[in-house]
């Protein structure tokens, strides 16, 4: 019910019971995500932080272009058999989720061709050795 919910408090002035709303509680993985998030960006340097930047701005060049072109899309589609899941702001683990999609193709040897043969027609520069282990040591 809802006097379960609300917290009663008795008007003095006017001998009433006002219901006010709970506090204010933060949703508890939303928060562990911006930790990690925060803890992360200061902790990479180096080549490790080079070698992510450059993976990720090709897999999210990929996922860009399949967001925001039906004709992207349509190859996409064409080439795997599916959309790529993409990641999103709101979904903690969309990141991970993208990313072991990615890897799961690459692990195939005829599915690899097939991402190599879309970047090439996207216009994305392919994911070298080091990309790929990188995507791998993720997952």
């Amino acid at each position: 019910m809802l006097e379960d919910v609300l917290y009663p408090e008795v008007d003095e002035n006017e001998d009433q019971v006002l219901y006010r709303l709970p506090p204010h509680r933060r949703c508890a993985c939303h928060l562990l995500n911006l930790v990690a998030s925060a803890d992360v960006a200061k902790a990479d340097t180096g080549s490790l932080k080079k070698l992510s930047v450059q993976t990720f701005s090709k897999l999210t060049a990929l996922w860009n272009k399949q967001n925001r072109s039906s004709l992207a899309a349509d190859k996409v589609r064409e080439s795997l058999g599916m959309l790529l899941p993409t990641p999103g702001d709101t979904r903690w683990n969309s990141v991970y989720d993208a990313v072991a999609k990615v890897n799961a193709l690459l692990s195939v040897p005829e599915q690899e061709t097939k991402l190599v043969q879309l970047l090439d027609q996207l216009d994305i520069k392919r994911l070298q050795p080091m990309h790929k282990t990188f995507c791998g040591r993720i997952c």
